[in-house]
């Protein structure tokens, strides 16, 4: 599993606490993807831009068994996600996938290179998403796919509504239009292709809401809010920017973590994904 240093552009906002890569290590291609498998080859080359632990990345080697895989750690490279990535392929005994370090406003590789090139919540955290996505159309063949997924975060429903839940949500926003990128990604998605040169009539959309409703999801959800909040990377960066207060905070993660635990406890979110024929 070779790793490479290059520039980075773009920061994942979110930061890598625990509770955040444990949710990202669970999901997968068919979840997440489920646009784009049908169209996969067996001996297709994929790009995995942003790829994080790389659950979907290694869903796609096993797609590809006579092709190969490279997850791209697009932005914010952080050790303990392409550790865990490294790890999972040790543990699946994945031969045919590699993981490296990159920039997804500058990818280090020549034009028409993969087959598919494919993102999933990545564009959301960046500056630039028009360029990104030219990027990733560069690299792609001319008779490849790009696969894109992006959630809308003003789409977010929690239930039941509590002041607390509500304002963990809006410092998820707040801390994503304060590092200068697009919270509501998914509603833009087309209109991004578009400035990014993709051409209309190859554009596909669709959509998919995603529902945390059963015990074991909504702890997993509580879970991943309260831990967002208490590091420094969203909680301290509200409070830097003063967004919220110390005492807010620790209102915050107290509401997620009592949610977690409510019976009637319902959270979702809308994913737009867009597949581009070339």
């Amino acid at each position: 599993m070779a790793q490479s240093d290059t520039t980075k552009s773009g920061t994942y906002q979110f930061g890598h606490h625990p509770a955040v890569t444990k949710i990202h290590a669970q999901r997968t291609a068919t979840k997440c993807a489920p646009y784009l498998l049908p169209r996969i080859k067996p001996n297709q080359k994929i790009l995995d831009v942003g790829c994080g632990p790389g659950s979907i990345t290694l869903d796609f080697a096993a797609l590809v068994p006579e092709g190969s895989v490279l997850g791209n750690f697009g932005i914010d490279f952080s050790p303990e996600a392409i550790s865990l990535a490294q790890s999972a392929a040790t543990g699946r005994n994945v031969q045919n996938c590699e993981f490296k370090i990159g920039d997804v406003m500058k990818l280090d590789f020549e034009d028409g290179e993969f087959d598919v090139v494919h993102c999933h919540q990545c564009l959301l955290h960046l500056p630039d998403a028009i360029k990104a996505l030219k990027e990733m159309n560069r690299v792609c063949k001319s008779d490849g796919m790009v696969a894109v997924g992006e959630a809308d975060l003003d789409n977010m429903i929690v239930f039941p509504e509590d002041s607390g839940l509500l304002s963990g949500l809006k410092l998820l926003r707040d801390i994503v239009r304060g590092g200068g990128s697009e919270p509501r990604a998914g509603r833009r998605l087309k209109a991004w292709a578009l400035e990014a040169g993709f051409v209309r009539e190859k554009i596909e959309i669709s959509g998919h809401v995603e529902v945390y409703s059963t015990a074991e999801e909504t702890s997993l959800i509580g879970g991943l809010y309260a831990g967002r909040i208490s590091t420094e990377a969203m909680g301290g960066k509200g409070i830097e920017l003063g967004l919220i207060g110390e005492e807010e905070r620790v209102n915050i993660v107290d509401a997620w973590t009592k949610w977690s635990q409510r019976d009637d406890a319902f959270f979702s979110f809308t994913h737009i994904r867009l597949l581009y024929y070339k």
